[in-house]
C-alpha cells in the first residue's frame, strides 16, 4: 500500500501506523537500527524536527523506502 505525504505531520501517522501494523514498539523499532525510544517517539510525534538519517534509519527498521516524484505522476512513470 502506498501512501502519499505532503505534511510532516502525515509522516509520522504513517510511521507509527506502520510500526503498530509491525507489532513493534517504539523501543523495539529503535533497537533495529540504533536509535532510542525518546527518538522513535519524536519522529513520529514531531518528524519536521528530525534528521534524515534518522527518517532513513527508520524507513529501514520499518521494511519502508522512500519514493520521491513529481506531483500527479503516475506511480513507477518516471521522467528520468
Amino acid at each position: 500500500m502506498e501512501n502519499v505525504i505532503r505534511i510532516s505531520s502525515q509522516l509520522g501517522q504513517v510511521l507509527r501506523a506502520r510500526r503498530v501494523k509491525l507489532v513493534y514498539n517504539q523501543t523495539e523499532a529503535g533497537a533495529k537500527v540504533g536509535v532510542a525510544q525518546k527518538t522513535v517517539s519524536s519522529l513520529e510525534r514531531h518528524p519536521e524536527k528530525s534528521t534524515v538519517e534518522t527518517l532513513m534509519r527508520m524507513l529501514s527498521a520499518l521494511e519502508l523506502e522512500m519514493v520521491i516524484r513529481p506531483r500527479g505522476s503516475p506511480a513507477n512513470k518516471f521522467p528520468w
